[in-house]
């Protein structure tokens, strides 16, 4: 229904959270984005998707079709900077099958950035060739970390509660104490050099907080956090 009034009133763009939503990495299926694409395709929206975590699915056979392959007014995001590691280049892309607007966005292109480093171009076009060995460690990466926090909200269930994720390299676990998510992480911080970000920084208003599943200290930390839980 939300999004039926968004589409009735502004029939021009549909921006959904990615279909693998940051923080919390629940990953939309098939039917999800079908019933998408019939409403904006009804109302006549472009869909906006952001894809930068694409590829980083548990599971590859639950991977979604680009926005931008099911649809002529989807428009897709990509980039270096997430599943590809390579942030500090600065470089994406978007990818649609409407040539108007693709020939707008280059124009406004023009007005602001005009065209991106040479340098980090380069870069790019070496990321990407060697994708798929980038892809595999990171995904390695994230499965091995996962087992990690699995033993770690095992053993302290009665402090925190997670639902693992399904894509992407952060999850949105959730605080059972009775304490200030803002309180508990700034604590964190500050007496465990450890950075949790709570869920108020997203405008939730619960007692969450996000984690990131992409670092290789990530049994460092965790150590470090048991010091603190008195594991």
């Amino acid at each position: 229904s939300t999004l039926l009034n968004t589409a009735q009133h502004c029939p021009t763009w549909y921006t959904p959270p990615p279909l693998t939503w940051p923080p919390m990495r629940c990953s939309a299926g098939r039917e999800e984005q079908r019933r998408l694409v019939a409403i904006c395709e009804a109302y006549g929206c472009f869909l906006f998707s952001d894809e930068m975590y694409r590829d980083l699915e548990a599971d590859p056979d639950t991977r979604l079709q680009a926005a931008c392959d099911v649809y002529s007014k989807g428009v897709s995001l990509c980039g270096v900077s997430k599943s590809l590691s390579c942030p500090g280049l600065r470089i994406g892309w978007l990818v649609c099958r409407d040539k108007a607007f693709m020939d707008r966005a280059e124009e406004l292109k023009d007005f602001t950035t005009i065209c991106s480093s040479a340098p980090s171009e380069v870069l790019a076009i070496i990321v990407l060739r060697s994708r798929g060995q980038i892809l595999a460690r990171n995904n390695e990466l994230i499965e091995a970390n996962k087992a990690l926090l699995r033993a770690f909200f095992a053993k302290h269930s009665d402090k925190f509660a997670w639902h693992e994720p399904s894509a992407g390299t952060v999850c949105f676990p959730r605080l059972l104490l009775d304490e200030k998510i803002g309180s508990y992480t700034k604590d964190l911080v500050e007496n465990n050099g450890l950075m949790l970000l709570p869920a108020t920084v997203y405008g939730y208003d619960e007692p969450c907080f996000r984690l990131g599943l992409g670092r290789t200290n990530l049994r460092e930390c965790l150590q470090r956090w048991e010091e603190s839980v008195g594991g």
